[in-house]
């Protein structure tokens, strides 16, 4: 039989047709990914894009933003049948667009869904639209070169300066929480500088101590040799941020109207992680500069910026003899912080006629009083007790003397007010003194803001 007698049942059977294949990929444009359909991703937009009439993200051109003229509530879910895409799919892309422009993006380890202030989310600047087309968070850059140039500057000088400046900006790299810090702290420091744009600076700063605190905090639970630098410049700069934020109503550093100060459990803290590993182990590394300089001083603080002298020694010594008069059960509590508090008056300011000291660098450090202070000391403050808040009236004019630091203004008054406000009248005289001094022009060079000494 030739070929072409053969029967149907003796023919071959028809070849199997092979399945066409397809290029996979994932690099399709948003409004594709979204509509789940495949796109040709051509350039510069793909066909679907140009079929709806919608702006395709792979065209580099941006579209003007045209707001949607109603839209359901957020938390209200709508459900869509299939088939073909809804309209207002332009809207909806730009919306979206615009929406990722006008906050900052995360940073340093933020997630996405931190909240931010909403002095942030209502603020539209150039910047925002040079983040969306280069994919850097300016907002941040900005706060770190405010930092690196000018903040760290007022933090100390020589050594101490540039260990702020270089080292501790380093030590952000592997703990995001310094960072933070250090950039709200350098926010404040813009929203002094630019008035006009402070409510934006002070949002900024707020949002980033916020993540920076909460960063200290989980990163304290796992206090360690290794990571004790960065948790105690993390609370050191908190405690800066603090003092740039300004007085607040009803809390006086120390004490506070209806219950504890914000400040003072910071300080604390940054003396429990000093005491718990001691300046052998903290001033290496990093912070190798904090144990670099002398340990003694032959003059004080006043004599050597060739300052005003302070005639302090004649209101202490009658201190003294009202504390040594009253018969209160707290009494040596109290002539233990009073001279506490005149060894950093002798350490800043001298004693005698020709104002003299030579004794050691801790007794010049400003804040160091308030660092050495006794718990039960504190208790009375909290507690009210009118001899203990006199006796910190008299603290005021070494905070007065820091204002040349702008994070310090307005301190001074604000402490001897408070003061005052829970004082009997029958003792207003004893703060008098205090009073006149803050009052004086105190006028400072560099001052090397530590937190103890």
């Amino acid at each position: 039989m030739s070929p072409m007698q053969m029967s149907d049942s003796d023919s071959p059977s028809p070849a199997k047709r092979s399945r066409r294949s397809h290029k996979k990929s994932r690099a399709g444009c948003r409004n594709c990914k979204r509509r789940r359909i495949k796109c040709d991703e051509s350039k510069p937009g793909c066909q679907n894009c140009a079929d709806f009439k919608i702006h395709c993200d792979f065209d580099p051109r941006r579209p003007a933003i045209v707001e949607p003229t109603s839209s359901p509530s957020p938390n209200t879910p709508v459900r869509r049948r299939r088939g073909r895409p809804r309209k207002g799919w332009d809207t909806i892309s730009c919306a979206s667009t615009a929406t990722s422009s006008a906050a900052p993006s995360p940073a340093f380890g933020e997630s996405a869904s931190s909240p931010l202030p909403s002095a942030l989310l209502s603020t539209t600047t150039t910047q925002d639209a040079v983040q969306t087309t280069t994919g850097l968070n300016i907002t941040d850059l900005e706060l770190m070169h405010q930092y690196s140039v000018s903040t760290f500057n007022e933090l100390g000088g020589d050594a101490i300066g540039t260990m702020w400046r270089i080292a501790v900006p380093q030590l952000g790299f592997d703990h995001a929480c310094v960072l933070h810090n250090a950039m709200a702290f350098a926010a404040m420091h813009l929203a002094y500088l630019r008035p006009t744009r402070r409510a934006h600076y002070a949002a900024l700063a707020a949002h980033h101590s916020t993540i920076g605190l909460q960063q200290t905090s989980d990163l304290l639970l796992h206090l360690a040799r290794e990571n004790c630098h960065a948790i105690y410049v993390s609370a050191v700069l908190v405690c800066f941020y603090v003092f740039a934020k300004g007085p607040s109503p009803g809390d006086f550093l120390v004490f506070g109207e209806h219950g504890p100060s914000e400040w003072l459990p910071l300080l604390k803290g940054v003396r429990c992680i000093i005491e718990l590993f001691g300046h052998d182990v903290l001033w290496t590394g990093p912070l190798a500069a904090m144990g670099s300089g002398p340990r003694t001083a032959s003059q004080p603080i006043a004599v050597k910026f060739r300052k005003p002298r302070v005639d302090w020694e004649r209101p202490f010594d009658d201190l003294r003899q009202l504390v040594a008069l009253s018969g209160h059960p707290d009494a040596q509590t109290y002539m233990n912080a009073l001279e506490g508090l005149a060894q950093c008056y002798e350490g800043v300011f001298g004693k005698g006629p020709d104002a003299e000291y030579n004794g050691t660098t801790a007794n010049q450090v400003h804040l160091g009083w308030l660092y050495r202070m006794e718990e039960q000391f504190v208790v009375c403050l909290h507690q009210k007790h009118p001899l203990a808040l006199i006796i910190l009236a008299y603290f005021s004019p070494l905070l007065k003397s820091m204002e040349p630091l702008w994070f310090m203004e307005g301190w001074a008054e604000h402490l001897i007010a408070g003061v005052h406000g829970f004082v009997d009248q029958s003792l207003w005289n004893w703060l008098q003194w205090p009073m006149d001094q803050v009052e004086r022009a105190f006028t400072a060079q560099q001052v090397d803001v530590v937190l103890e000494g």
